[in-house]
């Protein structure tokens, strides 16, 4: 816990999260197939919340809005499936709400309420990679293609915040490489974000959200960019 800045406001409280877990490592067909994996159940109590307030000269409030319940199931996968040829991939379920109305103030209706989704954080998370390893001449050559997957997600957990923000989309990315290494050195060329799709990693207001969230500010994911990269060991 600790003290707000803002002294109208009172102290917040330290929050706890309790998480329960099963997991698991494994491998197959003659270790050539990794798969591993966790469930997991959260208990997320007193969880504390910032947010510009209407009023407070631009000071930051913390706030302890209730109680949520997390659950999810994380797993990742790696195939060999010749020996030049290898696949992995992640993914992440999750499924959060919250179990209680947050109500802001004693007098005030509640401002998020029991089953809404928690901020920030996307229902599906997902990754896909193939890399393929050859001979070219001399040198050991690679090239790689590399998928990834945010599912859409909110920034703000009041709901009128939520309004004003708006949902920020899911959006997908496709990162390409190929390589070429001799002796002790590796030259790289890598494209990330190869088709330059723009998605909103976080979304917030320059103050309270009710009077400045009608021009939010973005911050995006990395644009295209392309690099040619040297690595020498020594």
């Amino acid at each position: 816990g600790g003290i707000n800045r803002n002294g109208t406001v009172p102290p917040y409280k330290s929050d706890y999260l309790t998480n329960y877990e099963f997991g698991w490592k494994t491998t197959w067909a003659d270790n050539r197939l990794r798969l591993n994996g966790a469930l997991f159940y959260e208990e997320w109590d007193d969880i504390q919340f910032s947010f510009l307030p209407p009023s407070g000269a631009g000071l930051t409030v913390i706030r302890n809005a209730g109680s949520a319940e997390i659950l999810g199931i994380e797993m990742d996968l790696r195939r060999a499936a010749t020996d030049a040829l290898t696949v992995s991939g992640g993914l992440m379920l999750l499924d959060t709400e919250l179990t209680e109305d947050y109500v802001p103030d004693p007098d005030a209706p509640p401002t998020a309420f029991k089953g809404d989704r928690l901020p920030v954080t996307p229902e599906v998370k997902g990754n896909l990679t193939g890399r393929y390893t050859f001979k070219a001449g001399d040198f050991d050559a690679n090239v790689q293609g590399v998928v990834l997957y945010e599912g859409s997600s909110y920034s703000d957990l009041q709901r009128e915040d939520r309004e004003l923000l708006g949902k920020q989309d899911a959006y997908t990315v496709f990162d390409l490489s190929g390589g070429l290494a001799w002796d002790n050195y590796t030259v790289t060329l890598f494209i990330r974000n190869a088709f330059d799709e723009r998605g909103r990693t976080f979304t917030y207001a320059q103050c309270t959200v009710s009077v400045c969230g009608v021009n939010p500010y973005y911050i995006p994911n990395q644009p295209r960019t392309i690099g040619l990269k040297f690595t020498q060991d020594f």
